[in-house]
């Protein structure tokens, strides 16, 4: 992974498939990655369902820095207040956008949701215009961090403004479809 990397523009993790190796591969490549200043996207899929699953997401959180991640509400709780989810993936509402803004404020991310927001800890937006079906799709929030790991790519000195743009249009490509 090490050698892809290399040639990369820009790398998304998905821990949905996550495993001990998986996770090494993740680490090398996301250490790669930094080393060459290139954006790295998080998917931390299931953070909070077992205690492997929340210590491989704090591990590379911890040792790779990734620059962006892509999380739904559950996964951010989990990750910010410690809360584990043994429900499943969307399973943890949080109270209101106001309290998922101000949690999202703590990482640089992009939350998914009814309305996604996009922080940077100092700018904030609010995209709303998807489609209450794309929370039934299995895997579109995954596809929507491969959008955001293009677009971060395309865009590597405005990453708040590649994750947006990505956002808005994923939304409203869901909307259309």
């Amino acid at each position: 992974v090490g050698e892809v990397t290399q040639i990369a523009d820009g790398l998304v993790l998905n821990c949905g498939t996550i495993s001990e190796s998986r996770l090494n591969a993740m680490l090398i490549s996301g250490k790669t990655s930094k080393s060459r200043e290139i954006p790295i996207v998080l998917d931390p899929v299931g953070v909070g369902i077992s205690k492997f699953r929340t210590s491989a997401v704090h591990k590379i959180i911890t040792e790779v820095k990734p620059d962006i991640i892509r999380l739904n509400a559950s996964e951010l709780k989990s990750i910010c207040l410690n809360i584990k989810n043994m429900s499943g993936v969307d399973a943890v509402n949080i109270d209101s956008l106001d309290d998922t803004v101000e949690l999202a404020k703590k990482l640089s991310l992009g939350v998914s949701g009814i309305s996604d927001i996009v922080t940077d800890g100092k700018n904030t937006a609010v995209i709303s215009g998807g489609h209450a079906m794309m929370k039934k799709i299995t895997g579109s929030g995954c596809m929507l961090s491969s959008v955001i790991g293009a677009f971060a790519a395309a865009n590597p000195n405005n990453l708040f403004y590649a994750v947006s743009v990505a956002f808005g249009l994923y939304a409203s490509c869901g909307r259309n479809a």
